[in-house]
């Protein structure tokens, strides 16, 4: 192979350096177009089934059907043809009791900074363990473990083959923030902080050479604020119900906006809490994903 001036890569590589930012791009671009026009769908046909639309918690779980099941479909066939096989991990034992213990944890923390804020309020029932609780916690569940295939399934294993892990975890991350642009604009504060979020998910996945980590950590942590402390949406509780029924309320940046802790510089430190030391394990893991034999 032969080599570029300036450059010590190989030609080869760097022109599978080029493509590989291109199928970034493509993948980013993919998936947020389907989750737009997953929700202009599930809208649209909301709007024309008033008796659908009249039981919130079935009208929440077929619109988040319809934009998660052709983004999971996207994701099994891009795995395939990319000749990528999404692994659980190496001692997933080891890792799924900490990875559960962030996600709660962080939200707590989170929360904990808007009480310190004097932004706290209610703790009263959100409704209690019901039929359609258990419903949102397996939808949680589906939604989250899409998303981590998605990004951290397929996206992170093919950009890390040519860039190497810091550099595909970073850029997918990036993706993650902009794909959560597709239901409309949001604060530069919220998608630093879904970015960071991204971060910390990747660095799970790369550190534990797998995605059970980086799905564990995904799911408690939106299971916990939505279903169990009611922290989203804020204020009320969602259609599901919650164990209680906690409201944020102060400064918007510390979680006393309809964003609730998605823009508050307390989930932003706490992201980064966890990002820190997952950081400076040394790089160089074994890919969390192997190509499949020709």
């Amino acid at each position: 192979m032969g080599k570029i001036a300036g450059d010590d890569r190989p030609i080869d590589d760097r022109h599978r350096g080029r493509k590989t930012i291109l199928k970034f791009f493509i993948l980013v671009a993919v998936a947020t177009l389907i989750v737009m026009g997953c929700i202009e769908g599930a809208g649209a046909f909301l709007d024309g089934h008033p008796a659908i639309e009249a039981n919130p918690p079935l009208a929440d779980i077929l619109f988040t059907l319809a934009v998660f099941v052709p983004l999971a479909l996207l994701a099994l066939v891009g795995c395939a043809f990319s000749r990528v096989r999404p692994q659980v991990g190496a001692h997933p034992a080891r890792w799924i009791g900490p990875s559960l213990a962030m996600g709660v944890g962080g939200v707590v923390i989170g929360m904990g900074y808007a009480w310190l804020r004097g932004g706290l309020s209610g703790g009263g029932s959100g409704g209690g363990i019901t039929l359609w609780w258990w419903g949102g916690t397996f939808l949680i569940l589906f939604q989250t473990m899409t998303e981590e295939v998605y990004f951290r399934g397929w996206m992170q294993p093919v950009l890390e083959r040519v860039w190497g892990g810091a550099a595909a975890v970073l850029l997918t991350a990036l993706g993650f923030a902009v794909v959560h642009l597709a239901s409309g604009p949001r604060p530069p504060l919220t998608l630093f902080n879904i970015f960071l979020a991204g971060v910390f998910f990747g660095l799970l996945t790369l550190r534990s050479r797998g995605l059970l980590a980086a799905c564990a950590a995904h799911f408690a942590w939106n299971w916990s604020e939505q279903l169990v402390l009611g922290l989203d949406p804020n204020p009320g509780v969602g259609s599901f119900g919650a164990l209680y029924d906690f409201e944020l309320a102060g400064m918007p940046w510390w979680g006393g906006s309809t964003e609730g802790l998605n823009m508050s510089l307390g989930t932003s430190f706490v992201l980064l809490a966890f990002i820190l030391p997952l950081a400076v394990w040394r790089f160089g893991a074994k890919p969390v994903a192997v190509a499949l034999p020709a």
